[in-house]
């Protein structure tokens, strides 16, 4: 969260983690975060680096790598199976599919698996991380390409054929067409992405 002002006239920002932050706000973070970080840090060049994220994004969604969250979803199922080796399959699937998938399964709800599948998810989760612990524009593009509430902050880019990507990997990600046209007029959009907004929140409701 980025509060900005004195109090009583503050604006706020606020984000599920510092990319996501970035990447909604690049010009408020780059001008009020940016100097407070490099204070901290001042090898850090996150401004940049969220800006070779976005191209890093883009580039998958032009390479049509697409992602498979109801696949996901089933491989979690299948390491609570009975079978060791269905468990041990599902075990080996999840490891080895697009670094996306730590996204997706650090936003589960632990309450909903059982003592098998939540022993397995957390090794997993510690392994993928240990494997994304670099930080690359690369390697955080993969593990936020699979957050459909990243591509709906590109759907509010003033680029269209940015728009048009972000439509394509959504449209991917949630199984159908979404109610967005990426050509509408502003005011149209608007309505569009808030509806869009809603739905993609409760689908992260339905996960947890």
């Amino acid at each position: 969260m980025l509060k900005v002002g004195p109090e009583g006239k503050q604006r706020i920002y606020s984000a599920p983690n510092l990319w996501h932050l970035f990447l909604a706000y690049p010009a408020e973070t780059k001008q009020y975060l940016v100097p407070l970080l490099a204070l901290l840090h001042p090898n850090w060049r996150l401004s940049e680096s969220a800006a070779e994220v976005e191209v890093e994004l883009l580039r998958k969604a032009h390479g049509n790598e697409t992602l498979d969250r109801r696949h996901w979803a089933a491989l979690v199922e299948q390491l609570g199976d009975e079978s060791f080796a269905r468990r041990q399959a599902a075990d080996r699937a999840i490891r080895a599919a697009d670094p996306a998938v730590l996204n997706y399964l650090q936003q589960l709800d632990f309450s909903r698996l059982d003592a098998e599948q939540q022993f397995r998810v957390r090794r997993i989760i510690e392994a993928l991380s240990e494997r994304l612990g670099d930080d690359t524009p690369e390697q955080t593009a993969s593990w936020l390409s699979g957050d459909p509430s990243v591509w709906l902050i590109l759907l509010n880019r003033s680029e269209a054929a940015t728009r048009r990507q972000a439509v394509g990997q959504l449209t991917a990600m949630l199984g159908g067409p979404i109610p967005v046209d990426p050509e509408a007029d502003p005011a149209t959009q608007k309505t569009q992405l808030e509806q869009l907004r809603l739905r993609i929140e409760g689908l992260a409701a339905e996960d947890k």
